[in-house]
């Protein structure tokens, strides 16, 4: 597809002088060369493309048009994709805008929109903001659309992500059961959405501490991918990862580091820090603390630069603390767990555990 759209791209500019397309045109060409950019995991290709189809249609149309809303989520989510959540949720809080003054709650893409917003809401661990939007979301896809529309499995599923995120494994499993359920439905066989859900339930089982349940829904999220979008796309590596976790936490010490290492391989850039901090985090376990507080040296500040949720950031200071302080190092481990607490300061109730941590640790 991108290369027939890459074809047809070249085309028009070689026939600009004697018979050129116009901008709308042009603009339907680089959204569809952005989304098989998106699809092929070339992010900045993708960025490339939606923010020349974005700029197109707003000197086309103007900045209020609800096809400019349209080309604002799809830019939004490939940024989304590249750790910038914080300009995803404001492109998408403007098309949430756009949309609802011209059809009220009244037409379907104000609920796109709204399950769009949750998404970059849940990246930045605005768990409460993403539940209200997709529970509105919800009311609209079923209303407009009817119950079995394949959209309500994506709410569904979107749901049980942000109910993990609110420390709800037990809730999360049932919206997550429900949406699986769903997906099998629409899907004849393997698909990507269906392993995403797939993987999430394995996280709620290992939060719920059901191992080898966990276990076995992470197996099956990366036979799905495996099988929809080949052995080394960048969206294995957040099932590896969170395989990897359950296998460390099953004794299976040496599948763990193998399954990490090969996510931080395929990882995106957002992604990339995380799983190195988690391997990190696993070889101070493992006593190999010199060369996890290196990698968690690294991970911290590659981390930090994405719009992530604060929590994971400061959880891997707090790790770090633990192992600096192993080795002796108080004033550094000190110093990580400072910056956790002020890292956490905006975050309800979440402070007390870096507070906690340096009550238990005192400067020497």
């Amino acid at each position: 597809a991108r290369a027939a759209l890459e074809r047809a791209l070249a085309e028009s500019a070689a026939l600009a002088e004697i018979d050129p397309i116009d901008d709308d045109e042009l603009a339907l060409l680089h959204h569809g060369l952005a989304a098989a950019a998106q699809a092929l995991g070339d992010l900045d290709e993708a960025e490339r493309h939606a923010r020349d189809a974005l700029a197109r249609l707003e000197a086309r149309v103007g900045p209020d048009h609800p096809n400019v809303a349209r080309a604002r989520a799809s830019l939004a989510t490939v940024l989304r994709m590249q750790g910038d959540a914080v300009e995803a949720r404001s492109l998408l809080r403007s098309s949430l805008a756009i949309v609802t003054a011209a059809h009220g709650d009244r037409q379907p893409v104000v609920g796109e929109v709204l399950l769009n917003l949750a998404v970059a809401e849940l990246d930045l661990g605005e768990h409460a903001d993403a539940l209200d939007h997709l529970e509105r979301a919800e009311e609209i896809v079923v209303r407009d659309l009817g119950p079995s529309h394949p959209l309500l499995a994506k709410l569904v599923a979107l749901r049980g992500d942000a109910l993990l995120g609110a420390g709800r494994p037990r809730d999360a499993v049932t919206s997550l059961e429900r949406a699986r359920t769903m997906l099998v439905e629409l899907h004849a066989g393997p698909h990507p959405e269906l392993a995403i859900v797939d993987s999430n339930l394995g996280v709620a089982h290992a939060d719920l501490g059901e191992l080898d349940r966990a276990a076995a829904c992470h197996l099956r999220a990366l036979d799905g991918l495996e099988r929809t979008l080949g052995p080394t796309h960048p969206d294995l590596a957040v099932a590896l990862v969170a395989l990897g976790q359950v296998r460390r936490s099953q004794g299976r010490i040496d599948d763990a580091v193998a399954l990490h290492h090969r996510a931080i391989e395929l990882a995106p850039p957002p992604f990339a820090p995380y799983a190195s901090a988690r391997l990190g985090e696993l070889l101070v376990a493992e006593g190999r603390t010199d060369e996890g507080v290196r990698r968690l040296e690294a991970a911290r500040p590659a981390l930090a630069a994405f719009d992530v949720d604060p929590r994971l950031v400061a959880d891997l200071e707090l790790s770090l603390a633990d192992a600096r302080w192993s080795l002796g190092r108080h004033a550094d481990a000190r110093a990580a767990a400072t910056d956790a607490e002020a890292r956490l300061g905006g975050v309800e109730g979440a402070g007390a555990v870096a507070q906690r941590w340096l009550a238990e640790h005192a400067a020497p």
